[in-house]
């Protein structure tokens, strides 16, 4: 029997967070709470499903959060990657410009509330990119923690060792369709890979066929930091590879043990991984231009093309289909945009709907 008025649903799902099984309360529950104006009653939806991002019911959630607590710049961001989320265009014009005014008055207490992620979907300037320091675990390395770590004894065998480490390891996930080649690539005879693997065992499945491709896989995952550190330090690595920065589910914060002699920010994130021990950050001219070196302190290492490497063996490319069977007209040019819809920014759509106004026969297909 579900329960219809928000304080009993309030009595149940806090006798389920106390006992552990949050995920047994039904939607009904989080649903009668996040209704409620009782800011008791929102503090606890935001327990149970504050960190869903596919949970639409969120926005409704924090935008209510917002309006009751207006001076708490974590629900302030909160809000905002919510509203890019579900393009909730309305509210991320008014919070945007309202940022834009506190940062022109040098208040930029907001930002360092945002996680560096959601900050470079809508901020373009370098310096503010820094200031972001809603980072889950990380202790941002002392400023001699490079010098030590490199003056640290190291033995060099006649193979380089090389080590990546990501969550990322699952022949699905973007990664791995542009990774895949890189891997199967490598001269053996002068390297030797080691992938350092923290992917929840769920998004594994069947790839065991496709991972034994990439090379000797160690499973990090369920290691504490001080046992995935130590396991990384017996292999003698080299070059250390961070495939990740600050996205969801990174585990950056080991490159600020003294793990290699070199360490290295590639691929998973466009932008400086602050606060992360990285000698160097791989990239090209477009994600890495001369304006942006005093705002990194990775040296830069830049490809002569692209930063971005795509796997042209083993991914998968789809066979032909009807235009009709996606809703497509057959006699109109297509363009298409198929990233996630929290890219879409204000000032993305704005030149999308410039090229339609200029290409009237044309039209765009969103993901």
């Amino acid at each position: 029997h579900q329960p219809n008025d928000p304080a009993s649903a309030f009595i149940i799902a806090s006798i389920g967070l106390k006992a552990g099984q949050p995920g047994l309360l039904a939607e009904a529950i989080t649903n009668l709470l996040v209704d409620s104006d009782d800011p008791e009653h929102l503090r606890l939806a935001v327990q149970l499903i504050g960190d869903d991002l596919r949970n639409a019911k969120n926005l409704a959630l924090f935008a209510k959060l917002r309006r009751l607590y207006p001076d708490d710049p974590f629900i302030r961001m909160t809000l905002v990657g919510y509203a890019r989320e579900f393009c909730d265009y309305p509210i991320l014009l008014a919070e945007e410009e309202a940022l834009r005014a506190d940062i022109a008055s040098g208040d930029t207490r907001a930002l360092a509330a945002e996680t560096p992620h959601y900050n470079l979907m809508w901020c373009a300037d370098e310096a503010l990119n820094r200031i972001p320091a809603n980072i889950t675990g990380l202790v941002p390395f002392a400023a001699d923690a490079p010098a030590r770590r490199r003056a640290r004894p190291h033995v060099f065998a006649e193979r380089i060792r090389v080590g990546y480490l990501s969550n990322d390891f699952w022949a699905d996930h973007a990664t791995m369709r542009l990774l895949g080649g890189v891997l199967k690539a490598h001269d053996r005879d002068r390297f030797d890979v080691t992938l350092y693997c923290h992917t929840p065992e769920r998004f594994i499945g069947g790839d065991a066929a496709v991972r034994a491709e990439w090379g000797r896989i160690t499973r990090i995952e369920g290691m504490s930091d001080d046992e995935a550190i130590a396991t990384m330090q017996r292999d003698g690595i080299d070059v250390l590879v961070d495939l990740k920065g600050h996205t969801g589910g990174s585990c950056s914060r080991l490159m600020n043990a003294p793990v290699a002699p070199v360490h290295v920010a590639w691929l998973g994130f466009p932008g400086s991984s602050v606060g992360v021990d990285c000698d160097y950050v791989i990239g090209d001219r477009f994600v890495l231009p001369d304006s942006a070196r005093p705002h990194y302190h990775e040296k830069f290492c830049r490809m002569p093309e692209s930063y971005q490497p795509n796997d042209p063996w083993t991914r998968a490319v789809p066979g032909p289909a009807a235009r009709r069977a996606y809703g497509l007209p057959t006699d109109r040019f297509v363009f298409s945009a198929f990233n996630s819809q929290r890219k879409n920014a204000q000032e993305g759509i704005s030149l999308w709907a410039r090229v339609l106004v200029a290409n009237p026969d044309a039209v765009l297909w969103l993901m």
